[in-house]
């Protein structure tokens, strides 16, 4: 789940992240981008979604990588079936 993008570049540890553990960021950009969990599942992702909505990451939304290339949720979805 990406839960937020930013500018400034934070600690992962659960205080900066409303205590939500197991984030990640990617800084290859200028706009740093938060994550938060990982799973290859997406009946599991949807629950990392709920969680990280609970805590009031509203904005919050499932992204899905290959390779460690970003891809579309759906072309995951597809290669799944």
């Amino acid at each position: 789940m990406q839960i937020s993008a930013s500018g400034t570049n934070l600690d992962t540890t659960p205080s900066n992240f409303k205590g939500l553990s197991n984030i990640s960021k990617d800084t290859s950009t200028s706009i740093i981008k938060y994550f938060y969990g990982a799973t290859a599942d997406y009946s599991n992702a949807k629950q990392l979604l709920a969680e990280a909505k609970a805590k009031g990451y509203d904005s919050a939304f499932v992204v899905a990588f290959r390779d460690g290339k970003k891809i579309s949720v759906q072309e995951a979805l597809s290669v799944k079936k």
